[in-house]
Parts: structure tokens; sequence; C-alpha cells
């Protein structure tokens, strides 16, 4: 009898140690759960201000369609840098905060002002294009970067110009954000065609430029001419690439540059290497 009641008692033991391993299971599975769903919450609650990009080049009925009736429309005379006069409409939002221009009947900058109701806080300067819905294009140029303003150009398929004229870096904070959907309408000189000679010229100019600011100038390896960007306008030439050097520590680093020239190519107005402005004249 007693080896019976042994035999019988040994399956309960195993079901108990099956129950308790699986309530443990269960428990820690709650916990895990729990964890990223904090983790999703907290990369939720990074809010968006606004997605800019579904605003290009849009019809005043599909901007209503979005945004509702605005609080305002005034309709006003533009005068261009091009010396040419548009006929715009002004559609204010959110307390005056959001301010759309419509010239020919489409939607071609976007402003949006910092108030009480509408303050646009930042991390860093990366962060900033998250905050706006943005993912840069490989097309995009850094034409200014001052520490206290942000301009870009060709930014995206659908942003031409995205323009921070005051940032202040004590708190983090942007004042103004300038969004240009058709820059045609604002003057902006158009791009002009450069030869293969030209660019090979800026490109060794630039190669020795950078060079010249390396802690290792002789260990510099930059990629062929195909990986170069070279913008010009009336105004100004952009030449863009990268290098791979040593470092002060010996370990092989790869790091971007934009150098900024005058229309002639003669003189350098700005070179940024790393993010970090050298030259803005």
């Amino acid at each position: 009898m007693k080896n019976d009641k042994q035999i019988n008692r040994k399956p309960r033991g195993c079901l108990y140690i099956i129950i308790v391993f699986f309530a443990i299971s269960v428990l820690v599975s709650i916990l895990i759960s729990m964890g990223d769903n904090s983790s999703r919450q907290a990369i939720n609650d990074e809010d968006i201000i606004i997605d800019v990009s579904k605003f290009s080049k849009i019809t005043p009925e599909q901007l209503i369609e979005i945004m509702g009736e605005p609080e305002s429309k005034e309709e006003w005379n533009f005068k261009s840098r091009n010396g040419n006069v548009y006929p715009t409409t002004t559609y204010t939002y959110k307390n005056g905060d959001y301010e759309f221009l419509v010239i020919d009947n489409k939607v071609v900058e976007f402003n949006i002002y910092s108030s009480e109701n509408n303050v646009m806080k930042y991390t860093d300067e990366t962060s900033i294009f998250s905050m706006f819905g943005i993912t840069p294009a490989d097309t995009i140029l850094k034409v200014k970067g001052t520490g206290t303003a942000l301009r870009y150009e060709s930014v995206t398929d659908k942003i031409e110009d995205f323009w921070i004229p005051v940032l202040n870096q004590e708190d983090r904070t942007i004042d103004i954000v300038k969004v240009i959907y058709d820059r045609t309408y604002f003057g902006a000189p158009p791009r002009m065609a450069m030869t293969i000679s030209e660019q090979t010229d800026l490109q060794i100019r630039c190669q020795n430029v950078i060079k010249s600011i390396l802690k290792a100038p002789s260990t510099a390896k930059f990629p062929n001419i195909t990986k170069w960007y070279f913008g010009k306008d009336r105004e100004k030439i952009v030449v863009q690439s990268y290098v791979d050097a040593q470092n002060s520590f010996g370990a092989v680093v790869r790091s971007n540059f934009q150098i900024t020239f005058t229309a002639s190519g003669d003189t350098i107005i700005s070179l940024i290497f790393d993010g970090v402005e050298y030259i803005n004249k």
C-alpha cells in the first residue's frame, strides 16, 4: 500500500512543479511585455510637430480638407526678388502659428511660428528634421549653419528649402520654421551646368583644403568623382563629398564635408567639416 501511495504522489509533485514553472513564465512574460510597451510608449511620445511634406504644392481645397477652414485668409501681392509680382493668398491657422502661402492655386510656402501654445524644442540638429516629418534626401545641401540659424536646400523631392532663421541654443528652442516647396516664386537662382574640367579642378582644390585640416593628411583617401556632389547657380558653387583618414588615435574614420565657393569658384565662403563650420564669410 505504501508503495502504491508513493507511486500515486509522484505525478502530483511533478504537476505542481509544472504549474509553478508555468506561472513564473507567464509572470516574466507579462513583465517583459510591460517593459516593451513602456519603451514603445516613450518612442510614441516623441511627437512630430507636423508633417510638412504633405502640404507640398497642394491646392487650397486640399489644404482645407487637411486643416479645415482657415482662421483668416488674406489676399495680397508678393514682390519677388526675380522682379515679378505674384497675387498671393495667406491661409492662417492655430492662432497665427501656422501660415500657408498660396500662389497659382498651390501651396508654395509654409511658415511655422513658436508661441506659448506651440513651443518647438529640439535635441540636436539632426532631430529637427524628424520633428517635421522630414527624411532628408541624398541631394540635401546645407547652405547655412551659424549655430543660431540653419538653412538647407534640395531637402527632398517635395521640399526645396528648409530654413530656420532663429535657433535658441540656450533652451534648445526654434522660433520660426520656413518651408519652401517651390523656389521659383522666391527668386531662387536656377542650377547651372558644370563641365567635367570644372568639377575636376574643384575636386582637387577641395582635397587640398581638407587635407590641410586633417590630423594625418597622408592617410587621406577620397572617393572617385562620381561620389562627389557639385551644385552651381548664379550666386555660389557647392561641393560635397567625404574622406577616410586617420584621427589622432590612429583609427581610420570617415568624415563628410561641404565647401561653398563664390560663383566664379575663386574664393571659399563656407567650409563645413563633420558638422563644424570652419569658414563662414
